[in-house]
């Protein structure tokens, strides 16, 4: 059995999980919600900090609004897909907010205490989601969520 590569993998997961969506969901029973991708840390230049391979010691979430990183390659693949798909699928994009706190790994937290191999495409769904987005999307989930912020849900992707 051959490996495949994450990326291709990746898209093609996603392109068959909006297809199901575009075939079985009805928009106007239900609405669809795509969490974001969560960024990886392991490349300290990302944020200034040369020759750091992690962040487990980064106690503050950067300042400023963009990431001088850049928007990781799975969250463009997210995009692109989503923008593809006919029917409306919310994307709830937390990969900038979440690319901003450095500082806000669950995993610090609780008692897995590690991270994903340097080089991981995909994160564990709370990898760098702060509580305050966690509690953002308990909301949404529950029907009591305001109006998102632009930095939480800053698209509706739509053909």
């Amino acid at each position: 059995m051959e490996d495949m590569d994450r990326t291709v993998a990746f898209t093609k997961a996603l392109m068959r999980w909006a297809k199901w969506v575009e075939s079985d969901v009805d928009p106007y029973k239900t609405k669809v919600f795509f969490r974001g991708v969560s960024p990886a840390h392991y490349r300290g230049e990302e944020w200034n900090a040369p020759g750091v391979t992690n962040c487990s010691n980064e106690a503050r979430p950067m300042t400023g609004s963009s990431y001088p990183g850049g928007e990781p390659l799975a969250s463009r693949i997210v995009k692109d897909v989503l923008s593809s798909n006919t029917t409306s699928v919310h994307l709830l994009d937390i990969t900038t907010l979440s690319q901003l706190r450095k500082d806000g790994h669950p995993s610090t937290h609780n008692g897995f205490k590690g991270m994903d191999p340097p080089g991981a495409l995909l994160e564990s769904p709370t990898h760098g989601t702060t509580s305050s987005t966690r509690s953002y999307f308990n909301k949404i989930r529950q029907g009591t969520a305001p109006t998102p912020p632009t930095t939480l849900l800053q698209t509706t992707c739509r053909k």
